[in-house]
């Protein structure tokens, strides 16, 4: 009887916490972007455009990660790219690099927006790099850098400029 009336108090306790934690997130968690418009495009047809733009994937072609992939157009993409861009701060030489602001920017896409067409890429800027790259219209993509530490983070911008140039990619 004893173990009943504790487990009760605590699943008040953690309901509590629980309801507490969504308060302090209402408070300080920007909010983010909604309403954009989205679109899915098949996997194979991404490849076949950004081998056309001479971007390789990384992905072995018969690899399917997802059949469909989802994008939003240029105006969504400039609301939530912002919101994909990390502090300078979080940069750890060969721990916490380039490739994993990268990957932090597609998972938050994905997470946070439902978009899953948030694009890990790898070029030069000259010396080898990793950014983001994403879909704006059928066969037109723009480039985005996630690090904060960069003056044009969090906007889009298209290839050749700031000197980034792409070369392979992976969702």
């Amino acid at each position: 009887m004893c173990l009943i009336v504790e487990h009760a108090h605590l699943l008040k306790e953690n309901k509590e916490l629980s309801a507490e934690i969504e308060r302090f997130r209402a408070q300080y968690e920007p909010e983010l972007p909604s309403g954009y418009n989205t679109f899915d495009v098949a996997w194979f047809n991404i490849v076949n455009e950004l081998k056309e733009l001479g971007i390789e994937c990384m992905l072995k072609v018969k690899h399917v990660p997802d059949a469909l992939i989802r994008f939003t157009d240029e105006e969504g993409w400039r609301a939530i790219v912002p919101f994909l861009t990390f502090p300078g701060e979080y940069y750890v030489e060969g721990v916490s690099d380039c490739d994993d602001y990268a990957r932090w920017a597609t998972a938050d896409s994905s997470k946070k927006f439902k978009i899953n067409g948030c694009l890990e890429c790898w070029g030069k800027i000259p010396e080898p790099h990793a950014f983001n790259l994403v879909r704006i219209a059928p066969g037109e993509y723009r480039l985005f850098e996630p690090n904060a530490a960069f003056a044009w983070a969090g906007e889009l911008f298209e290839f050749g400029a700031h000197n980034y140039f792409s070369e392979y990619w992976r969702l």
